[in-house]
Parts: C-alpha cells; structure tokens; sequence
C-alpha cells in the first residue's frame, strides 16, 4: 500500500488524515492541489469525519506545516501522522476509503489547467465552469478579483500572484510551487486570457516548457483591424494576413495596438506548432454578460433605464447606424474552452471565430435593451456629429488605454460616444467554428436578457457596493451636468442602492 497524507484548511480549522492506497495503486498526484472543488456538503462531510478523528485519536499530530496557498484542500510534502490513529471505533479503511470516494480521486478523472487571468468577464465565466468538473486550477494573476470572484472563484483554485509585465519566471509563488515535488507537474491546458502581447506569450512557453500539453489563447477580433482585408463581407480567419512590405506593415500596426499586439501572440503560436504546444487562437468580437468590469454594458443599460434623469440623451453615432456587428457571450466561450479541453488535437494550430448568429446593429441592440428594461418607447437618436469619442467607462481601462475623461474632450456634451463596437471592420464569420467545433451560441436575445439581469441586481444587493460606486461616478461624470438631478433619480429607480450613493 502507498500512503497519501491530506490537509483541509478551512477557516481556522486544520484538519489532517491518512489516505490509504490499496493494492491497484492509485496516483496520488502529490506534484499538485488536489481538486478542492468539492460541493459544501463534500466539505462538511469532510470536516465532520476529520473533527472525529482529532477528538478521539490517541496520537499526537506534530504541526510541520510549510508555505501553502489558500485553496482549502491541498496536498502536502511533510506532515506526518503516527501510525496508531484509530478514530471512533470505526476501522480506519472504512472512513478512508469514504473520503477517497468523495474526492473523487481517481487517476484521470481532474485535469491540472494553468490559467492566466480569470478574474474578468470571460475567465470568470470560465473558471465557473470547470470549478463545477472539479478540475485543478493553477491562477496566475495580479490578484486583483473583480465582482463577486473571491467568493466564487478565489477558494477553489491555487492563486498565483504575478505582475504579467515582469516574466513569470520571476513570481516567487510559481517557483515554489514548481519546485521540489512538483517539479513534474505537467498541465494539460493553459488557458491564457491575459497575453496582450507576443512576448508575454514567448514568456509562458518559456517557462513552463514541456509542462503544457495545450495551448488556449484568447484572442480578439481586433487583429483583423491591423491585416487586409480586401472585402465588405463578415471577416473570416483566413483575412488576417498582414502587409508585406514593412513600411506598409508599421502602418497598419498602429490603426490597433491592441490588434496588433494580439496578432503578435498568435504568430508566436503558430511559429513554434511544429513540434511545439498544439493551440488554439479564439478570435473574439465584444464580449457580454456578467461581471463586465470595464462597464461598458452596464453604462449603455444605465443610459436607458436613467435617460429621464441624465443631460445626454441616448445616441448612437449616424456611422453606426446600419452597420451589422458581432458579439458574443461569455459563458458560449467559456462552453467553448471546456469542449476544446478534451478536443481531438486536429482541430489545433489554427484560429477560429467565435459570434452569435445574429448580427444586430447598435441601435438594435439597444432597442433590444430597452424592452428589457420596461422602456420600449425611448427615442434612440441618430448623433451625426463626426466627433466620435469611444468610451471606456471604468476608470482603470481609460488609464489603460489612454482614453482622456470625455468631459475634457466634450465641453459641449455634443460628441458622439459609443461604448460598442471596439472594432471598425463589422461582423466576423463563424462558418469555421460551426463545422469543425460545433458551434452552437446561445440566441442573442436571450443573452441580452441573462446580462440585463445581473446588472439590475448589482444595482440593488450589497456585495456589489463597490462596483456600483464606480459606475454611478462615471455617469455623473460623462452623462450629467445636474448631479443632484441625476441621483435623486436613482433613488427613484433603484430605491435599495440609495445608502450606496449618499457619500457621492
């Protein structure tokens, strides 16, 4: 038999146990978190059996903790238990073999992913998915967990604290958790949702080397902006072929930094696919639904449902009046990166393209929103103003990006802001994704709805009082010259969230 030693940590409760190995010796996978994605329940049972164990076991259990990470359930290198534990009466096998069938513990049955980022829309959505297969998740990010994420995401996987701008190599959490015992440790995914750059993905390949088994990139439609594209129909993947002569190329580079930098990391991918990771590049178009942190959805709802109390009336640019559009919904990606996990590598190496079917303009889709928002007869204006000013609206992405305070561009609040689309060259084409993965997105309209329902909620419920005084000072900042008006109308409105804005 092969022994196996366990730790819960949950709360201030430290709880350890011997798992016996039978004869079939099963893997242990001692290198990595062992799946705390076990359901309350799972845990309490856990807790309820180890609780047993510490009270009537007439060993001592010597503390030789080392440096974990905050996930509950972990493995560890050198806690010891003596030999002569007997726990209630009951045979040792009996609750042993109990905790081996509750954690699922078999070999095979949990993949170890390495995730970049996360904790944003799409890696939110994401990591909801696979917390619910009870993968082992590795988290690289700068720690910051957005919404609700550090109830939801945070304790169920092994956080990374990294400053992507620094070469992972550099982040003392991931050398620990490399080394020593797990120096073996080998992922059968990265799942990267914050490269922005080529040499940020040369960096992962780096330093994780033989360790990974796929490659997911997050890509973007924004690459096709820096290529050319030589006609007006939806983008297919085939256009992204950049100019060669390298004056020409420089030139299209800067239409997108963004685009550009994208492309980049996908040309570092495609570069090494001889011999090298199998990936994947999912080229997406806006992306909506719950935990938007640059707010953009959320403001354009904001607009609608407060237009009666707000000194800018509801507008789309008159450019962007017919001109079809992609989006897509986070968890149809998330849906889509769980399906590649267990993909036939065949379907590796290239780009695809990920949309709804439905290609709404902006005004239709803000039509769309205001029947969901009991406000079917708002007048949606046409601004022909050729001043177009794209908005980000939560204050860190304008940093970001070097996107100025619309106040300072609109002294005269007549500008045209748009907050969708990121893009100039329309709708993409999702024929490839359809036939060869079987791309089935969720309808458009229903998507419309589940992202409505989760923002009118975080105007009203206390986890999201942070998140809601963001958004009220960027739209008192870019949409009211009357804030007294303004938040009188929020109390109206939205009656629940008046203590939130009192300090404003």
């Amino acid at each position: 038999m092969q022994n196996c030693v366990l730790v819960a940590e949950h709360g201030n409760i430290l709880i350890e146990w011997r798992r016996v190995l039978l004869d079939n010796d099963i893997d242990c996978q001692s290198d990595v978190p062992l799946a705390p994605f076990v359901s309350v329940w799972t845990r309490f049972i856990l807790l309820l059996f180890s609780g047993l164990a510490g009270y009537t076991a007439r060993a001592r259990i010597p503390d030789t903790r080392e440096k974990t990470f905050s996930p509950p359930l972990r493995l560890k290198k050198t806690i010891t238990l003596e030999e002569d534990t007997m726990v209630f009466g009951m045979t040792r096998f009996t609750i042993l073999l109990s905790i081996y069938l509750l954690l699922q513990c078999t070999t095979g049955s949990a993949k170890t992913i390495f995730v970049l980022g996360g904790n944003g829309l799409l890696g939110s959505a994401f990591m909801e998915r696979v917390i619910e297969k009870r993968d082992n998740l590795v988290v690289v990010n700068r720690g910051n967990w957005y919404w609700d994420t550090s109830e939801l995401i945070l304790p169920f996987v092994t956080p990374i604290q990294c400053n992507r701008r620094n070469s992972l190599g550099k982040c003392p959490d991931l050398a620990f958790l490399l080394s020593g015992e797990g120096k073996d440790i080998v992922f059968d995914a990265v799942v990267d949702f914050s490269s922005f750059a080529g040499e940020n993905v040369a960096d992962i390949l780096d330093v994780l080397n033989e360790r990974i088994k796929r490659y997911i990139f997050i890509s973007s439609d924004s690459t096709y902006e820096v290529c050319m594209k030589n006609h007006t129909k939806p983008t297919v993947e085939s256009d992204s072929v950049r100019p060669v002569p390298e004056t020409e190329r420089i030139i299209y580079s800067k239409k997108d930094t963004y685009g550009h930098r994208k492309l980049e990391g996908e040309e570092v991918l495609e570069a090494q696919k001889d011999g090298g990771v199998p990936f994947v590049a999912m080229r997406l178009p806006d992306v909506i639904g719950p935990r938007d942190n640059i707010y953009r959805w959320w403001m354009y709802q904001l607009w609608i449902k407060l237009s009666d109390y707000l000194d800018r009336p509801v507008s789309v640019p008159a450019e962007l009046t017919d001109r079809p559009l992609s989006f897509v919904y986070s968890y149809d990606v998330a849906d889509m990166i769980v399906k590649l996990l267990d993909a036939d590598l065949d379907v590796f190496n290239q780009a695809y393209n990920f949309a709804f079917e439905e290609n709404p303009t902006l005004t239709e889709l803000l039509k769309a929103m205001a029947v969901l928002l009991d406000r079917p007869d708002i007048q949606i204006d046409v601004n022909k103003n050729a001043d177009m000013t794209y908005l980000w609206p939560s204050a860190p992405s304008q940093q970001q990006y070097d996107v100025p305070e619309l106040s300072a561009l609109d002294e005269n609040w007549s500008s045209s802001i748009y907050m969708f689309p990121s893009v100039s060259l329309g709708a993409i084409d999702t024929s490839k994704a359809k036939l060869v993965l079987g791309w089935k997105p969720t309808l458009f309209q229903e998507a419309v709805r589940k992202s409505i329902m989760f923002f009118e909620e975080a105007m009203i419920v206390d986890k999201f009082e942070e998140e809601r005084s963001e958004i009220k000072r960027a739209l008192l900042l870019h949409f009211s010259k009357d804030h007294a008006r303004t938040l009188a109308g929020l109390d109206i409105v939205y009656p629940k969230s008046r203590n939130v804005h009192q300090e404003l």
